[in-house]
Parts: C-alpha cells; structure tokens; sequence
C-alpha cells in the first residue's frame, strides 16, 4: 500500500484530513490492553486490520460532542459482543498532529500516527463511559495506574 508523505495510506487520503484538536477525545480499549499502556507508558498505534483502515497503523480516537459518536460507539459494541472483554474509556487530549475522518457516517473519529504518551491521558472509565464535560472539573484518575 502507497502511503503519502503525511504517512496516510493513499487509498485513504481522500477520507482524512489533518486537524487541530484541542478536545477530550475518546480512546477505547479493553483492560488487558490498558494494563499494557500503563505498563508501557504510551499507547503504540497499531494496524487495525482487518477492520476499517486496515492498513493505516495508528491510534483511533473518537469525538464524543461529534453527532456520529453515538453510531460509531454501536458498532464497537457491535464488534465487541460476545467477546465478553471489560472495555476500558481512555480520556485523551493529545498535543499530536490529528487527522479527522471525512467520510459519510465517521465523522466523529481521530487518528494519531505517533505514539500517545500515558501523561496525555486524562483519566479513564468502564463502560458505560463518563460525559467528557464533566471530566474537566475532575482531576486526572487513571484507575489501575498504582498496579505498574
């Protein structure tokens, strides 16, 4: 797969874009990949294959005040069903160079291509996860931080 000089794959340039992003964003994992991220002290991105963008290595986010979250946080439960994994809601406001999806009915996610550092993570939450306005009057909690 061709990947541009922004490090997008070519097949998918035409559905990001870059932006600037000074939101909460939503990362979601389950718990034993959390325990990896406290232990490692980012979050690595990865190729989500075989799912969508399979091929673009990364760490997918997504924008809760977006309309579509509500649709895109169905179809990760969709994907998670029947796995009986405990999902773990990472709080993230990263200072990493973002791109923003474009395409019909993802609007709400984010990928970062570089790592995201664990002091970046504002807290975390099981599902059902927490209302992110309501984080910033919160200090920062990472639950399981004192296991490492």
């Amino acid at each position: 797969m061709l990947i541009t000089p922004s490090g997008i794959p070519e097949a998918y340039k035409k559905d990001w874009v870059p932006c600037r992003n000074g939101k909460i964003l939503l990362h979601v994992t389950t718990y034993q990949n959390y325990l990896g991220i406290l232990k490692a002290g980012r979050i690595e991105p990865h190729d989500p294959f075989p799912q969508q963008w399979a091929g673009l290595p990364g760490v997918f986010l997504s924008d809760p005040t977006d309309s579509q979250f509500s649709k895109s946080l169905n179809m990760l439960q969709e994907q998670t069903t029947g796995k009986h994994e405990r999902l773990v809601g990472l709080y993230i406001r990263t200072t990493n160079t973002l791109y923003k999806c474009v395409a019909k009915g993802r609007t709400s996610q984010r990928v970062s291509l570089a790592p995201i550092l664990i002091k970046e993570v504002r807290s975390a939450s099981d599902f059902p996860f927490a209302v992110p306005s309501q984080l910033a009057k919160r200090p920062s909690s990472i639950p399981g931080s004192d296991t490492t």
